[in-house]
């Protein structure tokens, strides 16, 4: 699902450069029949179970959370499909784009 130098790259997040969004949000998760999306910061190199993201839940919150990989690529919406990712989405600042979305949903 998501290739080898993408995983590097996120890995090399880990930690600081993820925790104050001083890292480029690289993978963009959505549901295409809401208003869910979520942007893949970081994996911990150590387990790569366990990712930092920036996710925009149903109530239109942005939240920026420790989850697991497994749990967001098992995410179905009311249809039955799984979460799709964006191919379309260009790797971004995490705190610029932490900053758009929050002025995009008030």
């Amino acid at each position: 699902m998501i290739n080898e130098a993408t995983t590097q790259k996120l890995k090399d997040n880990w930690g600081d450069k993820a925790e104050c969004l001083a890292c480029n949000a690289e993978i963009k998760l959505f549901d295409p029949l809401s208003c869910w999306e979520c942007y893949i910061l970081a994996i911990n190199p150590n387990d790569e179970n366990e990712c930092k993201v920036i996710l925009v839940n149903e109530a239109k919150e942005v939240l920026v959370l420790d989850t697991l990989m497994q749990d967001l690529l098992g995410r179905w919406n009311g249809e039955g499909e799984f979460m799709e990712i964006d191919h379309m989405f260009k790797p971004r600042q995490a705190s610029s784009l932490f900053k758009i979305l929050n002025e995009r949903n008030p």
